[in-house]
């Protein structure tokens, strides 16, 4: 039984049935861009802390628990939202 599904598998790879198809540059460029923007160490580097400064500044305020409470309820309720938006591909 092995046999043969071994050999119309191997014939299928000789055929081009595997082959992924084209994709055009076009498709390709956002991806290139979202990995180009986060992989820019040296600009991430010289920004710093300073874009997430005003979060440490408020998460340092907050001293009392209920202060706490109310930052965390805050952070999950943000995360709920994120991981429920629907994700659209661009094209």
């Amino acid at each position: 039984m092995f046999t043969p599904l071994s050999d119309l598998s191997g014939s299928r790879g000789t055929r081009g049935h595997h082959r992924p198809p084209p994709v055009s540059r076009a498709a390709t460029r956002p991806i290139a861009d979202y990995f180009k923007t986060y992989m820019d160490e040296s600009a991430i580097e010289a920004k710093g802390t300073a874009p997430v400064q005003p979060r440490f500044d408020r998460d340092h305020q907050d001293q009392d628990q209920a202060g706490v409470a109310a930052e965390l309820a805050q952070f999950w309720r943000a995360a709920a939202a994120a991981a429920a938006a629907p994700r659209v591909p661009r094209v």
